[in-house]
């Protein structure tokens, strides 16, 4: 007997049974579909941040802090979801829970002095991000967006403070330029008195008229510097060498102003020799006073050049870093264990994957085997009932697939050394809970189909499919909305995401109402269609 004709058989066998044929042209097709529906744009959105804010050392909420509420405000512009907590391992719990796909800890620092430079940095406050490595597929994106925008952020306020400083200054600045120009005027005033002073006698008429303007040119110069004191006292938020230096100025000319006043009375006596003698000392006293002024002008002037000429890159950069959610952390809930590895990263979407696979291919080639064997028919026409028959032949399944798990277990924590078993109970239960979910599907598989080729393909689509959206592989935040919602519900998520819990961060997380119902009704439907196709399938054979 050559090929062909057990090729027809196989071929006559695979075409008599629609299912199967249904399975094995339009599986694919509708696999694919689903893929691009839902993979068409994978661009990370909705990133749900919570944001914890506090001066450094103070452990409480900072709140109408002008640069973290324009930090917020710059998240919610870039898609971000935020939500402000009271402390930070509220902020980190988010996270563990799956609340938040980062919490982001804002800290503001001391003033801090700039290199190079004369000046301190008012501005400075450090970011430091709280990640979730387990979610592999989202963590990097999470990161890489977050730190886009806090260096953003840092970057354009820094420069707007910058220009802000700059404008207030540049009146009082300009008024203190005036002020220089009036006292060069006086100087040059006082040298010409000196002069005069020698030949009073014969030009008493030049000296009234040079005291005249002398009084003048030094109101001028005492209101240009009264007004500049004034102004820049005024402004909040400067360096405190502006400060400094425009005080130094103000004492310098009170007393010029004291001494002059001295002078000008000098200048005004009936006794014009004796006021001659007077007046050359104090015009001296003057001069030098005068220039004292000027030299505290150009220190004014100085440093204003020195922040008129500064830009972004003069400025410290506020910092942004980054850890894993479990690094020195103290959340309830956690226990002290090593430093994860990237193999107790994988784990969990690993052991998912197994139990999905494994599980389904099992449990349909079981139950097909069961049908086609000899003693299929005597089970069936006999008093066994078939919640017996199904529940047997599911245990006897469960069984198996549980040793697997515990060998998987075994190897991991022993040889592979995964870090994996400092809380068992939950990871057992919940991968306990996967077998028995995808077996009972598998079992209906088994039911559903007439061939055992169609059945073993839709069992393994329907594998690939899950494993597809396994968050390690497509992340939920990655998918449209309505897609989002619907794969964060499905079974095979919430297990993941309960194994991940239990084996990187060693929290039982119990099952939200959403979760449980999902769940329940998954079950139900699987127990359903395997006693629906049984009964079937059993009148059909009789």
């Amino acid at each position: 007997m050559g090929f062909w004709p057990v090729l027809k058989k196989n071929f006559r066998i695979m075409f008599n049974s629609k299912l199967s044929i249904l399975i094995l042209i339009f599986g694919p097709l509708f696999l694919m579909g689903i893929m691009g529906a839902a993979l068409q744009n994978n661009e990370l959105r909705d990133i749900q941040a919570s944001v914890f804010s506090h001066e450094e050392s103070i452990d409480y909420l900072l709140e109408n802090d002008w640069y973290v509420d324009s930090y917020l405000d710059q998240l919610r512009q870039n898609s971000f979801i935020v939500r402000q907590v009271n402390s930070i391992n509220e902020c980190k719990d988010d996270v563990l829970n799956s609340r938040a796909h980062v919490c982001i800890e804002v800290v503001k620092k001391p003033p801090i002095k700039l290199p190079n430079t004369k000046f301190s940095q008012d501005i400075n406050y450090e970011t430091q991000a709280y990640v979730d490595f387990s979610k592999s597929r989202i963590v990097w994106g999470v990161i890489a967006k977050t730190q886009a925008v806090s260096e953003s952020h840092s970057k354009v306020l820094v420069q707007n403070v910058l220009v802000q400083y700059k404008e207030k200054l540049e009146q009082p600045m300009n008024d203190l330029r005036g002020a220089y120009a009036e006292l060069d005027n006086a100087l040059v005033l006082l040298d010409n008195i000196d002069s005069n002073l020698n030949s009073a006698k014969e030009k008493q008429d030049q000296l009234n008229a040079d005291s005249k303007s002398l009084n003048i040119a030094f109101g001028n110069l005492k209101s240009k510097v009264q007004t500049t004191v004034s102004t820049v006292n005024k402004i909040a938020g400067l360096d405190s060498s502006i400060y400094n230096s425009v005080n130094e100025l103000n004492t310098a000319f009170q007393e010029t102003d004291a001494k002059y006043q001295t002078l000008y009375s000098k200048l005004n006596m009936g006794d014009v020799l004796s006021s001659i003698n007077n007046a050359q000392s104090f015009v001296s006293q003057v001069d030098g006073n005068l220039r004292t002024v000027k030299n505290k002008i150009d220190n004014v002037l100085e440093v204003w050049n020195g922040i008129s000429q500064m830009n972004y890159a003069d400025l410290a950069p506020l910092s942004f870093s980054y850890q894993s959610v479990t690094e020195d952390s103290q959340i309830k809930g956690t226990v002290s264990r090593p430093r994860l590895e990237f193999l107790d990263y994988l784990f969990p979407s690993f052991l998912m994957f197994f139990i999905i696979f494994v599980s389904l291919v099992f449990a349909t080639v079981t139950t097909f085997k069961e049908r086609s064997s000899k003693a299929h028919i005597r089970n069936v026409t006999s008093r066994t009932s078939a919640v017996s028959f199904i529940l047997g032949n599911f245990i006897s399944i469960f069984f198996i697939l549980a040793l697997q798990i515990a060998v998987i277990l075994g190897v991991s924590v022993f040889f592979l050394r995964a870090s994996i078993l400092a809380n068992s109970f939950p990871l057992v239960a919940y991968s306990f809970i996967g077998i028995v979910l995808f077996a009972l599907l598998g079992i209906a598989l088994g039911y559903i189909f007439n061939s055992q080729d169609g059945a073993v393909i839709a069992s393994v689509s329907l594998s690939l499919l899950f494993l597809i959206f396994l968050p390690v592989i497509t992340a939920p935040e990655t998918l449209p909305l309505g897609f989002s919602k619907i794969v964060n519900v499905m079974p095979f998520v919430i297990l993941e995401s309960k194994l991940r819990l239990a084996s990187i961060f060693n929290i039982f997380s119990v099952p939200s109402a959403l979760e449980f119902l999902s769940l329940a009704c998954s079950f139900l439907v699987s127990v359903i269609l395997i006693f629906y196709f049984y009964y079937r399938r059993r009148r059909l054979e009789i």
